[in-house]
């Protein structure tokens, strides 16, 4: 076993220890006729039975009247709950309205009609409900009615805390009744099994219904995790708003209505707000989401703002992250003192609007924002307007990760500009005022960057000061990110963003090492690909030296599948790097050595190069000076020394298409249709991919030598696509007629009969194979490029597959 999979086995091994250690005293609910070994027995007596008999005297029926009976109190329980809740609102609008009473006085009765004539306001039930969430709530219930008292304002809000409960115990009632009637409903239909079940239709009806009931008995335990009691405290104050005291620690509560009266009545404690969300919500808070928001709020509001830190937390499945969590957070932090920010991966953006206008479109009204941003984007004032009205009025601000991350980048972007401008203006030497005038013009349109111009950076400064202006205010705010963890994946939420002008790496585009960057990493791997498939790419001088460094590559390469320090499936990869550098890497740069000296470095001898390369220990000082009159030495002896050091294990260490891989054409159709444009990187080079067979949607190896090594890999175990065998031919054909000469003596002609030889086909016309002068054309064939195939298809050929190999060496050889 690897060290990886040792460090997880332990890490399992305390996950599931703590598990065991925090669920071994906790009890499960379950219901007394229906527990798990009770269902199983009615399963079976009910298999037992034929289909249609009477199920009296057995433990189903005693189970069936007790899951009726549940049932019927459940319907007796919500139908009071309706009926106290219209009520209780009937009375809370009365109050808050002023409504006429044998005691009204004169100046109530005048304001009462002029209500009823229209000219004073008259309060809703949202009106009075939203108040819960207000720090001067009998204030603001005082411009609806001014003959309300604090004492009666006070009554009013209490009264409203109870029809909110009342509601979210109604929505709850219908859950557990739903629960309760597909329960019975379930253990009526057990008889609809048949005469012979299968043991597999059994179980799955066993578990069905343990799970129901199980559903149903936690149903029934639920328990308010809003509020708690405490001793009530004699001689305090009762709280103007129920906000005020939440605030104040929740060290005193409103009391119940119906005990009011009593002074050693306990005192409910409890967050109005998480009442009103309740309401809203329609659902019953449960107890750990409480806890985790209680603990996420306190954080944020505990010392100064510059001591703040991130809060994570890890939540399963189903535990309500984006439809329970973070709206009510929402609802806490977004109070017009700072910005709330909801980051969410693109794909649950839709989602994520929706749940948030869901439960803030009933009597809490909040608006919710989106904050779009790319590449395209011009920072705008209008863009600091949204954000500062979303602020004041404790909106919420959507937004997905690439928004985010374009606009930080296009900040940073702005600023290099301007930096860029401002030194290029400092150095360059001021026009002289004499001289004709023509030259003074000249020296204005010389200028080599057009962004120079007064208007040009006079927008960038616009344009810099609204993005310092937006950070001020997300400086100041709450950033809540959903899916953290996919978020902050390298891999799966990276934002390509490439700036700067386009240079050329070493040994491209030289003259004396024209392609060099990629044919070294293909030498190199030719050994590998010689072990995997039985064939070399490379065109490497033949000799015993070569021949007898393939074989003992081959029998490391063996060694090491043996060994278990390497395997070939699905394809040749390292496990264990120490087996690379103690078998493998002294074999590679005996064979990388042979590339070198092919390109002509001579300056060392090869004892030299193999120290360089192989263990980084620079030539001596005398060698060290010869060199530098050939720089391009030294960076090929540095670039292969970071090739087989560093490049070649890591990219051994991948597996393709779960690690790294192509785009196929399907892929590359829909990234076009979802994206509007895929770069030429994406679609010729290797990608990252997050899965198996799923590339990531944006990202790219940002290391060029991992890139080209990568990808040589993939074309060689994947095989080339339609397009690049329509392209590479394509290239070819113009390549033939940009070269002189007859057709049947042009390279490019040769080059493509080598490769119809190579797939296994021939060339119709030809006398001789086409390795030997290009002539022989048979007479009467028009240009001889006409190809009988095989029955395999050459469009997607392996790399390994091209003739260009010189020699392809079987069977054991000396020097293993």
């Amino acid at each position: 076993r690897t060290h990886v999979a040792d460090e997880l086995l332990q890490r399992l091994d305390v996950d599931v220890r703590g598990y065991a250690a925090a669920w071994e005293h906790v009890r499960t609910p379950q219901l007394r006729t229906l527990q798990q070994e009770e269902v199983s027995e009615c399963v079976q007596r009910a298999l037992l039975g034929r289909p249609g008999s009477s199920l009296s005297g057995s433990k189903l029926e005693k189970a069936l009247q007790r899951l009726s009976e549940i049932e019927s109190k459940l319907l007796r329980l919500r139908a009071h709950d309706a009926a106290q809740t219209e009520q209780d609102i009937r009375k809370a609008l009365s109050a808050a309205n002023c409504e006429v009473v044998p005691s009204s006085t004169r100046a109530e009765l005048g304001f009462a009609l002029r209500q009823l004539a229209g000219e004073e306001a008259r309060a809703d039930f949202a009106d009075v409900a939203v108040q819960l969430l207000s720090s001067s709530a009998v204030a603001d219930l005082g411009q609806f009615n001014p003959h309300l008292n604090a004492r009666r304002g006070s009554e009013l809000l209490q009264l409203m805390a109870v029809v909110l409960l009342r509601t979210s115990r109604r929505a709850f009632l219908a859950s557990a009744i739903t629960a309760a009637r597909d329960l019975r409903m379930g253990l009526l239909e057990l008889h609809k099994l048949g005469d012979s079940p299968t043991k597999a239709q059994a179980d799955r009806t066993r578990l069905d219904l343990q799970n129901k009931a199980a559903q149903l008995a936690e149903m029934l335990c639920t328990r308010r995790s809003i509020a708690r009691v405490a001793p009530a405290e004699p001689g305090t104050p009762h709280p103007a708003s129920p906000l005020s005291a939440a605030a104040r620690g929740l060290s005193m509560g409103l009391q119940s209505p119906a005990r009011a009266e009593s002074e050693a009545a306990p005192t409910f404690l409890y967050d109005p707000r998480f009442l009103v969300f309740e309401s809203i919500s329609m659902l019953i808070l449960r107890e750990e989401q409480v806890d985790l928001v209680r603990y996420f709020v306190t954080r944020l509001s505990r010392g100064d703002r510059s001591e703040k830190r991130a809060v994570v937390s890890q939540l399963i499945m189903g535990a309500g992250k984006t439809t329970v969590i973070l709206p009510l957070l929402a609802l806490l932090l977004a109070d017009g003192s700072q910005l709330i920010i909801q980051v969410v991966p693109a794909t649950l953006l839709t989602f994520t609007r929706a749940v948030l206008r869901e439960r803030f479109s009933s009597f809490v009204s909040k608006p919710i924002y989106t904050f779009a941003f790319d590449r395209a984007t011009i920072p705008a004032p209008a863009l600091v307007d949204k954000l500062r009205d979303a602020e004041r009025s404790g909106g919420l601000v959507c937004s997905t990760p690439t928004a985010i991350k374009s606009f930080a980048l296009a900040f940073v972007h702005l600023m290099h500009q301007l930096d860029y401008n401002l030194r290029r203006d400092l150095q360059r030497p001021e026009p002289r005022e004499s001289g004709p005038s023509f030259m003074r013009m000249g020296a204005f349109f010389g200028r080599q960057n057009p962004t120079g111009d007064a208007g040009v950076a006079s927008a960038l400064h616009e344009q810099v000061k609204v993005c310092c202006e937006v950070m001020s205010i997300l400086d100041c705010g709450v950033l809540m990110l959903d899916e953290v963890d996919l978020i902050l994946h390298p891999l799966r939420s990276e934002l390509n963003w490439p700036l700067g002008k386009r240079m050329p790496l070493d040994f491209t585009s030289e003259k004396h090492a024209l392609g060099m960057r990629w044919e070294l990493p293909l030498h190199l791997l030719d050994p590998l690909h010689y072990a995997g498939y039985g064939e070399c790419v490379m065109q490497v001088t033949r000799s015993k030296r070569s021949e007898q460094l393939l074989q003992r590559i081959k029998c490391a390469v063996d060694r090491g599948c043996e060994e278990r320090a390497m395997t070939r499936q699905p394809h040749l990869q390292l496990l264990e790097p120490r087996f690379y550098e103690e078998n493998l890497r002294p074999l590679l740069a005996l064979w990388l050595l042979l590339y070198i000296i092919k390109m002509g470095v001579t300056s060392l001898d090869e004892e030299e190069m193999r120290a360089w390369i192989e263990h980084g220990q620079p030539p001596s000082k005398g060698k060290a000076a010869a060199l530098e009159r050939d720089a391009w030495q030294v960076k090929l002896l540095n670039l292969s020394h970071d090739l087989l050091v560093t490049t070649l294990p890591f990219v051994l260490s991948k597996v393709n298409r779960v690690t790294y891989g192509l785009l196929s054409p399907e892929q590359i159709e829909a990234a076009q249709r979802e994206h509007g444009h895929v770069p030429q990187s994406r679609r010729l080079l290797a990608v990252p991919f997050v899965g198996k067979d799923t590339p990531s949607l944006a990202s790219e190896f940002s290391h060029p030598d991992v890139l080209i090594s990568l990808t040589i890999l993939a074309y060689s175990h994947e095989g080339l696509r339609d397009s690049d065998v329509r392209a590479v031919l394509g290239a070819l054909h113009d390549e033939m007629h940009k070269q002189f000469g007859p057709y049947h003596a042009r390279p490019a002609l040769h080059t493509y009969i080598q490769w119809v030889e190579g797939a296994g086909a021939r060339v119709r016309g030809m006398r001789q194979p086409a390795g030997a002068t290009g002539r022989g054309m048979a007479d009467g064939s028009s240009s001889g490029c006409d190809a009988s195939l095989p029955s395999t298809p050459l469009s997607a050929p392996r790399l390994g597959t091209c003739p260009g190999a010189p020699y392809a060496v079987g069977g054991a050889g000396a020097g293993c």
